[in-house]
């Protein structure tokens, strides 16, 4: 058994990563293994009418996934279709919810807030983040307001947490808390401002501020996070923000 923790994958664009010609420990790997994506995941991305009618470069893809020999878990980013997934059959694994992409049975999304234990290591999971492209992109289409957390998926993920004495072996999210822009703009010196990652038109990114707040009040032994689209370690805070290198948990 073993787990590899990828970053964003945005669809067909970058899910090259986790594919045997490029993953190649995934070629060994079984269904007792798995493959984890700190979210956009992007898998549907676009769907059509009441049923969700998948377009074929979807379809394709998800051929492709449900081939792969490992378990793939993900949570959702801001890149995802939020609609879709609001809306897909919940069932329990891991001691949590998780909802199955439909045409596999190897894809599941590790839902907001929820808390999961596998094989003996505990997880808590929280997706969304703001997207800064919000400008160019159309709603229901390319873009859903479902990306930033409501009240009670910000109320769940604290509730889970207390339940198990506020603490996780590991935390999974897709943006990391704005903490961790302190660290990541000394990393950069200047190159480019992430601060765009959290903050759209004055607006603050309430995901990673609320995760501030996670990261104040619980305990955790490791962090993992994309959504800045770097390879990032942050030893201060126990945190790994992930983009083009993978790195295997156990």
């Amino acid at each position: 058994m073993s787990m590899y923790i990828f970053g964003d994958t945005h669809g067909s664009v970058d899910m090259y990563k986790i594919m045997s010609e490029n993953f190649v420990d995934g070629r060994n790997l079984t269904r007792n293994d798995y493959v984890v994506i700190t979210g956009d995941f992007g898998v549907p991305f676009v769907t059509h009418g009441p049923n969700w009618y998948f377009k074929q470069s979807d379809k394709t893809m998800i051929k492709r996934l449900a081939n792969l020999p490992f378990t793939i878990l993900f949570v959702d980013g801001n890149h995802d279709n939020h609609n879709f997934w609001r809306v897909q059959t919940r069932q329990e694994m891991f001691g949590g919810r998780v909802q199955k992409l439909r045409g596999t049975d190897n894809v599941y999304h590790l839902m907001r807030g929820e808390y999961y234990i596998i094989d003996g290591i505990s997880f808590w999971t929280m997706g969304g983040a703001m997207s800064i492209d919000r400008h160019l992109r159309t709603e229901g289409k390319d873009w859903w307001p479902g990306e930033m957390l409501n009240t009670t998926e910000e109320n769940h993920g604290v509730e889970t947490l207390e339940k198990h004495g506020g603490h996780a072996d590991v935390i999974i999210t897709h943006t990391p808390p704005s903490i961790a822009l302190t660290y990541i703009d000394a990393y950069n010196k200047g190159k480019r401002p992430n601060e765009q990652f959290h903050v759209y038109n004055g607006l603050q990114d309430n995901v990673a501020r609320y995760l501030d707040f996670i990261r104040q009040n619980v305990s955790y032994n490791r962090w993992f996070c994309g959504h800045m689209h770097i390879d990032f370690e942050i030893p201060q805070l126990k945190m790994n923000l992930l983009y083009e290198n993978p790195i295997r948990l156990y």
